[in-house]
């Protein structure tokens, strides 16, 4: 496997590779695990780059940072049902669009052409793109924070707060601890009747005990196994 990456406004980007054959070897503790490192300036996230020509691929603005993952050598052939999993639990990783259309995180996938309608952006899974309760807005760096509350089925409601009326809002050298950032909560009801509705509304065949593992952080990590590497458990202590 190659990662590769570099940060936003960066002239270089940053090459790690990593042969995960050393993590068969029952001898080999995870401290003397090799990696090659390499520096360099830009190529892959460069306006003809490898990563240029994916983004373009997609229809989507090309961008100057971020990370590549190159998986090579696989120890098996895949399936279309392994790439439909790992669609599935990639998705859960990225976020719904803010209330502006803004992503911030997203993964793209290229693949074999065999598998080219399985290439394409990773989407938030469909089940949550709808929730029962939203919290969005933002904070300025005057600290004047402008909110929406939002409850399905009730008209919107906009709040604003000026944060610098509290002084627990300050720093010790009295300046406003505050933005700018933007923030969007969304909330969802996990009881049997709520979670059939859902379903229901998004045309979904999904069972309350699927969609309650979809909420828990720790639902998707359980089947990373199916496709990730698993590392020898040997460590120093």
């Amino acid at each position: 496997m190659t990662l590769i990456s570099r940060r936003w406004g960066e002239p270089n980007e940053v090459e790690v590779g990593v042969d995960w054959r050393q993590f068969r070897d029952p001898d080999v503790y995870l401290d003397q695990v090799e990696l090659d490192v390499t520096e360099r300036a830009a190529e892959d996230f460069q306006d003809y780059g490898h990563v240029a020509a994916l983004w373009e691929r997609v229809d989507r603005p090309c961008r100057s940072g971020g990370t590549l993952l190159l998986l090579e050598g696989l120890t098996r052939s895949w399936e279309q049902g392994d790439l439909l999993a790992l669609r599935r639990d990639l998705s859960r990783l990225t976020a719904p669009p803010d209330g502006d259309g803004n992503q911030d995180f997203e993964i793209i996938l290229d693949l074999p052409q065999e598998f080219e309608a399985l290439a394409r952006s990773i989407e938030p899974p469909t089940e949550l793109m709808n929730p029962p309760y939203r919290l969005s807005g933002s904070v300025s760096v005057d600290g004047t924070a402008d909110l929406e509350i939002t409850i399905l089925g009730r008209a919107p409601y906009r709040h604003r707060v000026d944060l610098d009326r509290n002084a627990q809002h300050r720093g010790a050298d009295g300046a406003l601890a505050s933005g700018p950032f933007s923030i969007d909560l969304r909330v969802y009801d996990r009881d049997r009747d709520a979670i059939s509705q859902l379903t229901a509304d998004g045309g979904l065949n999904l069972s309350t005990k699927q969609f309650r593992d979809l909420l828990d952080p720790a639902g998707w990590s359980k089947r990373l196994p199916r496709w990730v590497p698993s590392p020898a458990i040997r460590g120093t202590w």
